[in-house]
């Protein structure tokens, strides 16, 4: 499925996200979108809900009733609460996440926070990647150098140092170790390889297996074909072997 493009022309600008980014509305939707278009995140969208506000070059946010809820007290507010219930401020070059009280939910310590999405925001921290959890907490400590395939199950491959792995909501499932290490079908199964044989990833019922199997074949008639010690069989999506 390709990638979406937003006609800004008929948007209105909202502001800009991090340094990577542009916010737009229409009607009542709020997107996220990079330079060359392409839609990032889709929330629906209340306008004039909240809005930042400046005070001796200081910026905070202030209500639609104008009451003000976080004090002018930051460089640059990135996202006064459209992509969900923190906002994104800026400080001494670093970014955090405040909400609606004005308390700081994190420190102001990352190089880039993306918006929350499916739960979970990408943030990378001294040039390496991980994910905040919706209290505001890194699943992991940050220390990825590309994050990608980022998916509704909370899914995502992560990547270090040249090897592959992935990571889940509850932390790593797969360290990364692995050259070949991807979906077998889209977010229900993940095949990875170590050593000339292939393990599985079952995402819905979160099951394991390690390495063993010398094939693995293309999903057909609702099981996968694989060999193990030489023996032709199946596996099905929830992970049970047939020989």
């Amino acid at each position: 499925m390709g990638a979406k493009l937003l006609n800004t022309s008929v948007c209105k600008f909202e502001g800009f996200y991090n340094t990577n980014y542009n916010i737009y509305s229409k009607d009542d939707k709020v997107y996220l979108v990079d330079w060359n278009g392409t839609i990032v995140v889709q929330k629906d969208f209340k306008p004039g809900q909240y809005k930042s506000f400046m005070s001796n070059s200081m910026f905070g946010i202030v209500d639609k009733n104008g009451k003000e809820v976080v004090k002018p007290i930051y460089d640059d507010i990135s996202d006064p609460f459209l992509f969900g219930k923190y906002a994104i401020v800026k400080r001494n070059e670093l970014y955090g996440l405040v909400d609606k009280n004005g308390k700081e939910v994190t420190k102001i310590i990352y190089d880039v926070i993306m918006p929350f999405k499916n739960g979970y925001a990408m943030v990378a921290r001294n040039g390496f990647w991980t994910f905040l959890n919706e209290e505001g907490k890194e699943i992991v400590k940050p220390q990825f150098t590309r994050v990608y395939n980022f998916d509704p199950c909370m899914i995502a491959f992560v990547k270090r140092c040249g090897f592959v792995g992935v990571l889940g909501s509850r932390g790593v499932i797969l360290p990364t170790k692995y050259r070949y290490c991807r979906y077998l079908l889209e977010g229900k199964v993940i095949v990875y390889r170590n050593k000339g044989l292939f393990g599985l990833y079952f995402i819905q019922n979160d099951k394991l297996i390690k390495p063993r199997y010398s094939f693995v074949g293309p999903y057909t008639d609702g099981v996968f074909k694989i060999i193990y010690r030489g023996k032709e069989g199946t596996i099905n999506l929830n992970g049970e072997e047939k020989f």
